[in-house]
């Protein structure tokens, strides 16, 4: 009806609103206000792509990666590919030699090949439509997080030549 569409048009421009305070507060170094903003955000509309991408970048920009667990926990969002990377990172960012960030790595991989050239550069032969979509909007918001440490980008390499 049109009071349901006037609801969620409200919405909308108020999440857009707070997103945009929040990446305002955010390139002015005010990092935990933004990230409180972003969270406000996320609590409002836990599934919305880019209220999403601004909260997790932040998180990881500030290495709460315990945090990005725990809402990947409480919320874990229309993608396995975004969740399985994250988690992934997360571990990765933390101790990139334990046992488990690996077996994280190789869970991703796993679940989605075609990200993982990506983020080497690769142009993958045979992808499900569905990998490549996810892949490319995934390294579009999150592939500068995972270039940032050498150790992470070789394990990936490494993870990725392994499986051929």
């Amino acid at each position: 009806s049109g009071e349901e569409f006037a609801i969620e048009e409200a919405i909308a421009d108020y999440l857009e609103a707070r997103s945009f305070l929040a990446r305002a507060l955010w390139h002015a170094q005010y990092f935990e206000e933004a990230i409180e903003q972003a969270m406000h955000c996320f609590e409002v509309d836990p599934e919305d792509p880019g209220v999403r991408e601004d909260l997790f970048v932040m998180l990881f920009d500030t290495d709460r990666h315990d945090m990005v667990v725990r809402l990947l926990d409480s919320f874990p969002g229309a993608s396995v590919t975004e969740e399985l990377y994250h988690r992934a990172l997360a571990a990765l960012l933390d101790d990139p030699d334990s046992r488990e960030s690996k077996k994280l790595l190789r869970k991703a991989v796993s679940h989605n090949t075609h990200l993982a050239s990506l983020f080497l550069g690769e142009d993958p032969k045979k992808a499900k439509r569905s990998s490549v979509e996810e892949a490319t909007a995934y390294e579009a918001a999150y592939g500068f997080l995972w270039r940032r440490e050498d150790s992470i980008f070789d394990l990936l390499e490494e993870i990725v030549l392994a499986k051929r």
